[in-house]
């Protein structure tokens, strides 16, 4: 199984897909077809439909209320199953940028812990900020990331 690492939920669940979640699942399918599935990721537990609403209840009640107290050990129990991962969480957009670049760098410090090989989308986006798996189109190539 390969994993796919967002941003936050947005209106997906454990029942139903959004766009973003079609959208990673069809590129996963039909570049890795011999991956089995796909474990979705997020740096945020906090489910909402925007970012702004990540945003706003994290100037509310905290960082430590929109990461959630056990998504750490989902990621690296996740990670630990998975033999790579696609960072595409897009940037800050709607989440203050100083609490989300040190979500980031938490989360760049799991997967380097990690033996998952990491891999992210050469169409946009950066090294800090991987293009949202949102905007993908279905011929974008991959590249590797090299952890620092």
């Amino acid at each position: 199984m390969l994993a796919i690492f967002l941003k936050n939920p947005s209106s997906a669940s454990e029942m139903a897909a959004d766009k973003t979640v079609r959208t990673a699942s069809e590129y996963v399918w039909r570049h890795f077809p011999q991956a089995g599935g796909l474990h979705i990721l997020n740096l945020y537990a906090l489910r909402g439909t925007d970012s702004k609403e990540v945003g706003g209840t994290l100037r509310q009640q905290g960082e430590a209320y929109v990461i959630g107290p056990e998504n750490d050990a989902t990621i690296r129990e996740t990670l630990s199953a998975s033999p790579a991962v696609i960072i595409a969480w897009g940037g800050h957009a709607g989440i203050p940028p100083v609490p989300y670049d040190r979500r980031v760098e938490h989360c760049l410090g799991i997967l380097d812990e990690s033996k998952s090989a990491i891999w992210r989308n050469v169409r946009k986006g950066s090294e800090k900020y991987p293009f949202h798996a949102c905007y993908w189109a279905y011929d974008d190539r991959l590249t590797p990331v090299q952890m620092p």
